[in-house]
């Protein structure tokens, strides 16, 4: 923190160590026509309990530029139920970049683990997207437009004979078919509902928007739904 305030100096900026968001937080600004315009390092941290998760901490760290967030930010979470990481790339506030997201989830026997790692360009999800969800991998691909493309996956991690197979043909954001295969007849495609889309927004709603939410600086946030951002 020393040194974040010397180089602030330096740059003719203002430090602030003190009170934010029911935490602490410690960074440089400017003043701009009465305004705070946050630049350079942010780190921010926040303890508690709670009666579900016991001891709990939060923390945030990343770097600011015009006051939008802008570069690569870390994010986590840790309790007795959970641990959460989640690193975001960031270019002048729009999601740019590595989005990746780990989770650990207490569960009876044992812990659970989630992750999902997909690249935004310019505020969309661009290209491979790669999940583990609810003991189901998660794989496809998104257009230059951020939309769903091409055959989407959502297979059981431990495959059984009565364990389904789940696919969705996209075009451009699109949804040609929706089926699923049971391993013993995997000739025969069973019409369904789609479920990929609603499996990510729930992973991303329920761990990784509420971190991100933390520290304000990025123009949107992104509830999980591909093609879209939402304010």
């Amino acid at each position: 923190m020393y040194l974040m305030s010397k180089l602030g100096l330096l740059k003719g900026l203002k430090c602030y160590q003190g009170c934010y968001k029911g935490g602490s937080a410690c960074y440089t600004y400017r003043e701009s026509a009465g305004e705070k315009i946050l630049e350079g390092k942010f780190s921010y941290m926040n303890r508690g309990v709670s009666l579900f998760d016991g001891r709990r901490k939060n923390s945030a760290c990343g770097t600011f530029a015009e006051g939008r967030k802008h570069g690569l930010w870390s994010y986590r979470l840790k309790s007795k139920r959970h641990q959460i990481q989640l690193a975001v790339g960031y270019r002048h506030g729009f999601r740019h970049g590595l989005y990746q997201a780990t989770v650990g989830e207490e569960s009876i026997p044992r812990w659970v683990r989630h992750r999902l790692c997909l690249t935004f360009v310019d505020g969309l999800p661009v290209g491979r997207v790669e999940a583990e969800v609810n003991s189901c991998t998660i794989s496809g691909q998104c257009d230059a437009k951020g939309l769903p493309d091409g055959l989407w996956e959502r297979l059981p991690v431990a495959m059984g004979d009565s364990q389904r197979c789940y696919y969705e043909v996209w075009e451009n954001g699109s949804l040609h078919e929706s089926y699923y295969i049971l391993p013993q007849h995997r000739t025969t495609r069973y019409p369904c509902a789609p479920t990929i889309q609603d499996q990510l927004c729930f992973f991303v709603r329920a761990y990784c928007q509420p971190l991100e939410r933390i520290v304000t600086g990025a123009t949107r946030t992104w509830d999980g739904m591909l093609g879209e951002v939402a304010e």
